[in-house]
Parts: structure tokens; C-alpha cells; sequence
């Protein structure tokens, strides 16, 4: 079975988060999910376990966001193998999310599994829009967040074009540090907040 959270020394503020993907991920496993999707299950169960340990050395943000950002897209698969035809009708808005590395705009070689995996579920799924918003964490100023969240979207819009997504279909944009996925004090190196949300519109 996944790795408890509580079993591990992670952050105060990560710890929902965890709790949340693990719950998640043990609903597909009791669902029967090692049945209808056994890689994707195993890919996900792996991601999962490196997230939490590479959360506790907390050194390596790069290899915590690959292993984070590779989580949800696997977990997803497993879902869709599970209930196909009424998740495609029932389910809300698709969503990745790419990280990035301190005041970095390019997107890594670790994304450009994420980066297929959206062209494909797009082209399958046929959204009426996608957007693609940059953010940034607190450390710096707000008009340089706001700028390097700009260039951290249309990097992945550039990226996902690069992989068969319509231009047409996306819509671009950034907050800069003004959406944060963990509130910090200002000036607070965050690698959870320095990230692109990806969204898929019925």
C-alpha cells in the first residue's frame, strides 16, 4: 500500500496535501484499479512514494516536482480506466500543473512526460478551450514575478503547441505571485508555488 503521511517527517503545510493524494490513491487501488489499469497504477503508487520521500530529504525541489508532477497525470489515467464514459460526462475541469525550479522560466526535461501526457488527453478529449496560467512564488518583486510567470506560461503553451495542442484552442496568461497554491509571507522561497496550471474547458 502507499506510505502513510504520518509515518514521515514532511512539512507541517505539505501534509494535507499528502493526506488528500493518498486517500485518492488508495480509493482507486479499493476501486480495482490495479486490475483496470495496473501500469498507470504502479507509475502513480511510485510517484507517489518518491514525492514523499524526496519531500522529507527536502533538498531536491527539482526531483520533488518531477516526482509531484508526475503523480496526478498517472492517477488520472487510472480514474479514466476505472469509470471511462461516466467520468468523460460527470468529472469538473482537467488540470495539470508543471513546476519550476527558483526563478526559472524554461520548463525542465522532467516535464516533458507531463507535456505529452496533456497533448494526448487533449487530443482525446476535445476541451473547447485550455488555459495555461504562470505563476511564481514571493521571493522578488511583484513586478518581476508577474513578468516571470509570463514567460513560464508561454514557455509551456510553446511547449504544448511543440506537442500537437491548437494555439487557438489556449488561452495564456499569469498572476505572478498573487495565486499562490501554499500562502507564504512575502519574500518566501516557495517550489510549490512557482508552477503552470493547466486546465482543460468543456
Amino acid at each position: 500500500m502507499p506510505w502513510e503521511p504520518s509515518a514521515w517527517d514532511l512539512p507541517a503545510d505539505m501534509l494535507p496535501d499528502f493526506e488528500d493524494a493518498s486517500a485518492r490513491l488508495i480509493a482507486a487501488l479499493d476501486a480495482g484499479g490495479r486490475a483496470a489499469a495496473p501500469a498507470d497504477v504502479a507509475h502513480a503508487q511510485a510517484m507517489y512514494d518518491c514525492w514523499i520521500e524526496q519531500q522529507e530529504e527536502g533538498h531536491q525541489p527539482e526531483d520533488i516536482n518531477r516526482c509531484r508532477g508526475a503523480f496526478e497525470p498517472a492517477l488520472a489515467n487510472v480514474l479514466k480506466a476505472l469509470e471511462p464514459a461516466p467520468m468523460a460526462e460527470e468529472m469538473g475541469p482537467v488540470k495539470y500543473i508543471i513546476y519550476f525550479g527558483f526563478d526559472v522560466a524554461t520548463t525542465a526535461d522532467s516535464a516533458v512526460g507531463v507535456i505529452s501526457e496533456i497533448a494526448a488527453a487533449a487530443a482525446e478529449m476535445g476541451p473547447a478551450s485550455i488555459t495555461v496560467q504562470g505563476h511564481a512564488d514571493r521571493a522578488g518583486s511583484d513586478d518581476y514575478n508577474l513578468a516571470l510567470s509570463a514567460r513560464r506560461a508561454a514557455n509551456v503553451a510553446e511547449a504544448l503547441a511543440a506537442a500537437g495542442v491548437s494555439s487557438d484552442l489556449m488561452q495564456v496568461s499569469e498572476f505572478g505571485e498573487g495565486a499562490p497554491l501554499v500562502p507564504t509571507d512575502d519574500g518566501v522561497r516557495n517550489p510549490e508555488n512557482r508552477r503552470v496550471e493547466i486546465e482543460f474547458i468543456k
